[in-house]
């Protein structure tokens, strides 16, 4: 693991940029994915599910925050320390998230008979909306990731 800014008040710099950046992932993260999740959910019922916009979104801070809270560490992480910036992070970071959310939830809260079953269809759609947050944030903090690379060594 390389250390992009090394002296005085490098590894503060890095870090302040690291909860930056994991801070924009918990801000943003959740309302996209609550957004995404919302018009999904419009298209393919086509009722009356307009009414719950406000809703979601008031809940996605609760469902979405620990997705925002790996995806951001692991987009950070990978951004500053080894100098990985690229669409296949938060691809990764979503499907990290998904899966370390969901199996721990189903670990400690949520025994079912069909775990299997159950499990990867809820990965796969926890993964989809995961997804979209996960692209939106790192395309927000692209330029505080890139930019720390360019401080002094």
């Amino acid at each position: 693991m390389s250390e992009p800014a090394k002296g005085p008040g490098g590894q503060r710099r890095i870090l302040w940029r690291f909860a930056a950046i994991v801070a924009v992932f918990l801000a943003l993260g959740p309302p996209v994915g609550g957004l995404s999740l919302w018009v999904v959910s419009v298209w393919r019922s086509k009722s009356g599910i307009m009414h719950a916009f406000l809703p979601i979104l008031g809940f996605s801070y609760f469902v979405g925050f620990f997705f925002a809270l790996v995806a951001g560490v692991i987009v950070a992480a990978a951004g500053l320390w080894w100098r990985r910036n690229s669409l296949l992070v938060p691809v990764l970071a979503a499907a990290v998230a998904s899966v370390a959310v969901v199996l721990t939830a189903k670990l400690f809260a949520l025994p079912t008979a069909s775990i299997h079953h159950e499990t990867e269809m809820i990965i796969l759609v926890y993964f989809a909306i995961s997804l979209v947050a996960a692209v939106v944030c790192w395309f927000a903090t692209r330029k505080l990731v890139r930019s720390a690379w360019a401080l002094p060594s």
